[in-house]
């Protein structure tokens, strides 16, 4: 919830924005709803950085993204022979008209002329463990969207599997939990 109210408050802001927390706890769903919270009907592309290439980062790219938003997932993972290129593009002309975001486990792992540029912004993603008041309405959403992906109704949960999801730690974290209501829903 905390996190919510901060993208809603972010998203008053053109600011570069960097997301930081461990695999799996929505980095990339934080980056989205930012971007839809910023510009609804704005173009948005999601680069994994370990897949970055010097075309993502072209003009013509570039270009295609003007009044939307570039997020740039698992920073830790870029090849430090592209950060010049990265750095370059981020100073271009057109790059003013692009939203960057990035992703990350920890702001001490990119490197710091990226760090000091994509956090202007920084949000912590917690893990589920931490977020605890947060886990039922995770899975109650998360169950009803695959109910609905398979024109199915929305099953109720009984409080004894609420106790039991309250008492996990959830070290998968949010695909654990995707999975979980994936495997509910097939079971009912």
């Amino acid at each position: 919830r905390a996190l919510d109210v901060a993208l809603a408050r972010a998203a008053d802001s053109e600011v570069p924005t960097l997301f930081w927390g461990p695999g799996g706890t929505g980095r990339g769903r934080c980056a989205r709803r930012l971007h839809t919270l910023r510009h609804p009907k704005g173009p948005y592309r999601m680069v994994d950085a370990v897949a970055l290439t010097p075309e993502d980062l072209s003009e013509g790219a570039l270009a295609l993204l003007q009044g939307g938003s570039l997020c740039l997932h698992r920073l830790e993972n870029l090849s430090p022979q592209l950060l010049p290129e990265l750095l370059g593009a981020m100073d271009s002309p057109l790059a003013q008209g692009v939203r960057w975001m990035g992703t990350c486990s920890s702001p001490l792992a990119v490197a710091e002329q990226l760090r000091l540029r994509l956090g202007v912004l920084s949000l912590q993603t917690p893990s589920l463990a931490n977020r605890k008041e947060d886990l039922l309405v995770l899975f109650r959403s998360l169950l009803q969207v695959e109910a609905r992906q398979s024109g199915r109704a929305t099953p109720a949960l009984e409080r004894a599997a609420e106790r039991q999801l309250l008492a996990r730690d959830w070290p998968g974290e949010l695909r654990e939990l995707t999975w979980l209501a994936r495997r509910t829903l097939e079971s009912v």
